[in-house]
């Protein structure tokens, strides 16, 4: 059998479920609400008014998660049809009864062929299957979509047949999703290779012999490895070995010396589907010697060592296995990679592990994990608390590693960790952790990891944090990104970040998260994201809800950060708290939280400036006595039940004129707490004795629009005046200046 060419076809939106919808539009009609949320603005929604594509923010906008809207009402009886695809994350959160049998069945790749027309031409031919009846083709005939069933018939898994003969010069294009049993490694390719290299790309296939007998029975399906027992074949088939080596057998038995053997020749391995005993360690050190199999079991049961370690095997492959367990052997991972390159894990099963699914070590770099489902499987090496790394972990000196697509069911510890290791992508994965161990958390570093990115993932359910960043030793950790990440119903904290004292962690951008807990007591989130020890960090654009506290930041330590643009709804805490120094808390919306909008406590030389707080149980922003030297610019106050905003540090420096308030005269006090221009307007006399509320430099311009108040500077009055009492007349202005306990006009009264 001739060489696998390893590259891959890309399975980054593999595992997606396709929904269509269609509509009879009503008159004057824009809006059309879907059955089923779509990823907003990630181009996974298609959109046809009568046949025709419509263009995004042309012709329609996506108005939310499932909701299109066009630009121009739509006639009566306008057919709009769409079709889009929900991401298995959504239907993991959406639909939890669709578990992990079907994280394994629904992946399906893309097709697509475009053809030139014969005139007369009716019947189109493809050149690999799709499953007719599915919805899974699209024809587009001169970019015009074509209905199924009436412009054309899907005649079989290979051919469509249109309704009409086409002419020359029409254009037809065909897109079709091919069966997911037909790429569970990925389509063929016989050319040559040469002798003992590797072409350093992925996987993209197996041979010719494989395809023609996919659809036959078991037994001729194992039987390929005949075509391999030769000695000068460069794969082997575990059943089918050549002589002198001994055939692996599925009886219970331990099959590690047979099957090291096998391995040990450095030729591409073939393991037919049936269930292999594997007690030790199988270790590959040949540089692009490939695994695979059509899911073959491994069961590595009662063993407490790695089952396959690949030692310095750079380029190597494992992929469409499954791996299974008891859950008992802590130094029983499945996958052991140590100082390996560009290797690559896809498409396989792992089973109650809790001595790691994955574990990247040593200066392995360039490794792809991806496309691979976990189910119960964990790294910790001891019963210790705090000794708990990931179902897929990355080891300290790995670096440049992409950890993606990968499926995480039941994570009783870390989902994924990185240990210092650098500059890895995390991308695109699924977490569900189990909230009942109180370890469980969705993706953890530790040491000092550094420039990571770590975005598009979805994580619910964990005990403790979705994503915990932290520095644990005396280097600082620099540079990670988190993005885009969909992070549910976590115990603790939705994203942490923590530096250690004297090292806080500096660099990272956390932005455009979604983090949401619609859980109530005990288990309701703690915190949306949480900061601790931080330094020139951006935390922008999140969208928090239901957690108990928004952002909260703690230590002296924070400095320099920027929270920005931030959208903060119906926390039951405060919104964001901010603590140390140079922080700038600008452009967050916080509504409807049921303490404090903003809180600053023990913070020095912080700018507060374009927020909008509204509808919080307490006040809108509140400083606190421990604060000095804040900087209020101008913020949006509406409905804060306490107040828009408490000054206790009577060091503020309010530099942008709010908008003027009316003076609240009782028993002659007013506040003018927060204020540069105030207006009184009473219907009745009032006398005005004292002015609260202000600090040392503080100005305030009174506008006396009804000219009903007499300002009165006897007895215990903060008002000096020369004169006693004055009367300002109607629509009078004056000017007041405070020096930290009296107030003096500006001109003489």
């Amino acid at each position: 059998m001739q060489r696998i060419n390893r590259d891959f076809v890309d399975f980054s939106t593999q595992v997606n479920v396709w929904r269509e919808q269609t509509f009879d539009a009503s008159a004057g009609q824009t809006s059309f609400t879907l059955s089923t949320s779509y990823p907003v603005n990630r181009n996974m929604i298609e959109v046809h008014l009568n046949g025709d594509k419509q263009r995004k923010d042309i012709d329609y906008s996506e108005f939310d998660e499932k909701t299109i809207k066009f630009t121009e009402g739509l006639r009566a009886g306008d057919v709009v049809n769409f079709r889009w695809q929900v991401p298995f994350s959504e239907i993991m959160i959406s639909y939890p009864d669709i578990r992990i049998e079907e994280a394994k069945k629904v992946a399906n790749v893309m097709k697509s062929q475009t053809f030139d027309v014969s005139g007369g031409q009716t019947v189109f031919k493809l050149p690999t299957p799709y499953e007719p009846g599915t919805h899974s083709i699209k024809v587009f005939v001169n970019g015009v979509k074509q209905r199924s069933g009436v412009d054309f018939t899907e005649t079989d898994n290979e051919t469509i047949t249109m309704g009409e003969e086409l002419k020359g010069t029409d254009r037809v294009e065909i897109e079709w999703l091919a069966p997911s049993g037909q790429f569970l490694l990925g389509k063929v390719d016989i050319a040559d290779a040469p002798d003992e290299s590797v072409p350093q790309s992925k996987i993209k296939g197996l041979s010719a012999k494989v395809s023609e007998l996919e659809n036959k029975s078991d037994d001729n399906l194992d039987k390929i490895g005949i075509l391999q027992n030769s000695k000068d074949s460069k794969e082997i088939n575990i059943l089918y070995p050549p002589a002198p080596l001994v055939a692996a057998k599925a009886d219970n038995t331990d099959q590690t010396s047979i099957i090291q053997a096998i391995v040990s020749t450095g030729k591409n391995i073939f393991i037919p589907f049936d269930t292999y005993k594997i007690i030790g360690t199988v270790n590959i050190t040949t540089p692009g010697q490939i695994i695979y199999s059509f899911g073959a079991t491994i069961n590595s049961s009662a063993s407490n060592v790695n089952v396959f370690n690949i030692l310095g095997a750079h380029n190597a492959v494992i992929t469409g296995l499954s791996f299974i367990s008891d859950f008992s052997g802590r130094s029983s991972a499945a996958i052991n990679i140590l100082s390996s390159n560009k290797v690559i894990i896809e498409k396989n099963f792992f089973q109650n592990y809790i001595g790691g699914g994955v574990i990247v070590r040593g200066t392995s770099k360039r490794c792809k994990i991806i496309n691979n489902v976990f189910d119960k499987v964990s790294f910790a090496p001891t019963t210790t608390y705090g000794d708990d790394y990931g179902s897929i972990a990355l080891g300290s000196g790995t670096s440049l590693n992409t950890v993606q697509g990968n499926h995480i069911f039941n994570a009783q510890h870390g989902g994924i960790s990185m240990g210092d290791s650098h500059k890895n992508n995390i991308i695109g994965n699924v977490i569900e952790c189990d909230k009942t161990s109180d370890r469980s958390m969705g993706i953890y570093t530790t040491g000092a990891s550094s420039e990571n990115v770590i975005s598009d993932n979805t994580i619910y359910t964990a005990y403790a944090e979705g994503i915990v960043l932290q520095s644990t030793t005396s280097v600082t950790a620099k540079g990670n990104v988190v993005t885009n990440n969909r992070i549910k119903n976590c115990g603790f904290v939705g994203i942490s970040l923590s530096g250690q004292t004297g090292f806080p962690i500096e660099g990272f951008v956390v932005s455009n998260n979604s983090i949401v807990s619609d859980e109530t007591g005990t288990v309701q989130t703690d915190h949306g994201i949480y900061v601790n020890g931080a330094k020139s960090c951006v935390i922008n654009n999140n969208n928090i809800k239901g957690t108990i506290g928004g952002i909260r930041g703690t230590g002296s330590e924070c400095s320099r950060l920027t929270i920005s643009g931030n959208n903060i709804n119906g926390v039951t805490g405060d919104g964001i708290t901010v603590v140390g120094s140079f922080n700038t808390i600008t452009g967050n919306n916080v509504d409807g939280s049921t303490a404090k909008g903003i809180r600053l406590a023990n913070a020095t030389k912080n700018v507060v400036t374009g927020n909008s707080v509204s509808n919080n149980g307490t006040y809108g922003i509140h400083i606190e006595s421990t604060c000095s030297k804040i900087k209020i610019g101008s913020n949006v106050y509406d409905t804060n039940t306490s107040g828009d905003l408490f000054d206790e540090s009577n060091t503020t420096y309010y530099d942008v004129e709010h908008a003027p308030k009316k003076l609240s005269i009782s028993g002659g006090y007013a506040t003018v707490m927060g204020r540069k221009v105030v207006f009184a307007d009473e219907v009745s006399a009032v006398t005005l004795t004292n002015l609260s509320d202000g600090f040392n430099g503080q100005t305030v311009i009174i506008r006396f629009k009804s000219g009903n108040v007499t300002i009165n500077s006897t007895g215990g009055s903060n008002i000096k005046i020369t004169s006693s009492t004055y009367l300002p007349a109607a629509n009078e202005t004056i000017t007041f200046t405070c020096d930290g306990i009296n107030w003096y006009p500006t001109r003489v009264i």
